[in-house]
């Protein structure tokens, strides 16, 4: 309680917070007004809230602290008679080069960089972002993952990694992974049934595994091998005839998803064979 507790101070006293659910945004707004149900509430009422019931679960005590500290952010920056649909998700930007000024959009706390291409210099020339080591860039919103390396926190699905590693097997993950919730009995029974019937690979990946040299790293050899899988099924390639399905048809993704997660351990240990100079089985 007392690292939630801890994590929740950082952000508090934010201007606005995002809160994920199940890998998705469920609530964007200013601490306050996540906590109460209506402006001017002198304690937390809006107890259903995600945020809300982040803050009571961190004990009375710790709870009553937060609030104030939201409250007294939310009214210091003068917001009593605003409300969000007052607000917009932009800022203004100023080009002291021309005089000129620009609004651009903010969604999930961020820009999206084509938008500096209307900021242009009195030449013309289009304004570009440079982060060469991704420092502060994000290239995309993803449902299935979410990490915040500093806090130490990896979820999948909105599942934390320790919750899956200790409560969920590996065809568990796997289907939480691929279809956004966990199995129920019949269907861990169904997948786990199918991916097994998938275990044996083409034999002429054999070739392949056997041409590389003993010292070979394996995650080299193990993603090379996964990649040479669809020369031998061009069904599952969007680019021939037989695959131009697989887009729409969620049956005939299922068919090369069990595929691969069927042949991925029996070619794991065909190059693990090939690493220690034994002969591939």
């Amino acid at each position: 309680m007392l690292v939630i507790a801890h994590r929740l101070a950082t952000i508090i006293d934010a201007d606005r917070v995002l809160v994920m659910h199940a890998g998705a945004a469920g609530e964007y707004e200013h601490p306050y007004r996540l906590l109460v149900a209506n402006i001017g509430d002198k304690t937390i009422t809006n107890t259903g809230g995600l945020f809300a019931r982040m803050v009571i679960a961190t004990g009375e005590e710790n709870a009553h602290s937060l609030f104030e500290i939201a409250e007294s952010n939310y009214f210091k920056e003068g917001r009593e008679n605003k409300f969000p649909s007052d607000y917009k998700d932009t800022f203004d930007v100023l080009d002291n080069r021309t005089g000129r000024r620009y609004e651009l959009d903010i969604k999930n706390g961020a820009i999206n960089a084509t938008q500096l291409a209307k900021i242009t210099s009195a030449s013309g020339a289009v304004t570009r972002s440079f982060d060469p080591a991704y420092m502060n860039t994000v290239n995309c919103i993803s449902k299935i993952s979410y990490i915040n390396g500093n806090a130490g926190i990896l979820e999948y699905r909105g599942y934390p990694i320790e919750q899956l590693a200790e409560k969920s097997n590996i065809m568990e993950v796997a289907f939480l992974v691929i279809y956004g919730e966990l199995p129920s009995k019949r269907q861990h029974k169904v997948f786990t049934e199918r991916v097994n019937a998938n275990c044996r690979f083409n034999p002429k990946l054999n070739t392949f595994i056997s041409s590389f040299d003993h010292q070979a790293h394996p995650m080299g050899m193990l993603s090379t091998l996964i990649a040479c899988l669809s020369a031998f099924y061009p069904e599952a390639n969007p680019a021939y005839n037989g695959g131009k399905n697989i887009y729409k048809e969620q049956e005939e993704r299922d068919v090369h998803i069990h595929r691969v997660l069927g042949c991925a351990p029996a070619i794991a240990a065909a190059c693990f064979r090939q690493h220690v100079g034994k002969e591939i089985i």
